[in-house]
């Protein structure tokens, strides 16, 4: 287990950046994922906040990503190091590292699946998420109608 890294938040969105310690997120915490058809690649962004102890400034840790689909298949998805810079200022104040991480997925099939966040091998925690077909809108009812 690394040190004192906690995981203390880790979510799906549809787009994620990291300026200046801040997280600018488009579309975060869906409860579910649309799409089109099974077997095909989505953009996606997972984001992973974790907590260090002060000595952990400036070292790099690198997690690992997995997707856990709802037959019970694993498959690595990404890897990822990141490290966290300056200090605050305030002892009292946490230290978080903000991770965005965007990729691409292969959603094989429909149902509950997970991202796992691995660091050395060890599950920090997961992002449960359904995969679902995108219902297509109705055509217009105005626009459906023959013209006389």
């Amino acid at each position: 287990m690394m040190g004192g890294v906690k995981l203390e938040a880790a979510f799906l969105a549809n787009h994620a950046e990291v300026h200046d310690g801040l997280a600018f997120v488009t579309g975060g915490f869906p409860e579910w994922w649309s799409v089109p058809a099974t077997n095909t690649f989505q953009q996606v962004a997972l984001v992973v906040v974790a907590r260090l102890d002060r000595n952990e400034v400036g070292q790099t840790f690198t997690y690992e990503i997995i997707i856990e689909r709802p037959d019970g298949t694993q498959q690595p998805v990404v890897y990822v190091a990141s490290s966290r810079g300056q200090s605050p200022h305030s002892e009292a104040q946490p230290l978080l590292l903000l991770v965005p991480i965007a990729f691409s997925i292969d959603f094989r099939q429909l149902g509950l699946h997970r991202f796992l966040v691995n660091y050395e091998g060890e599950t920090l925690g997961d992002v449960p998420f359904e995969v679902r077909l995108a219902v297509p809108k109705p055509p217009d009812a105005a626009k459906a109608q023959p013209t006389p």
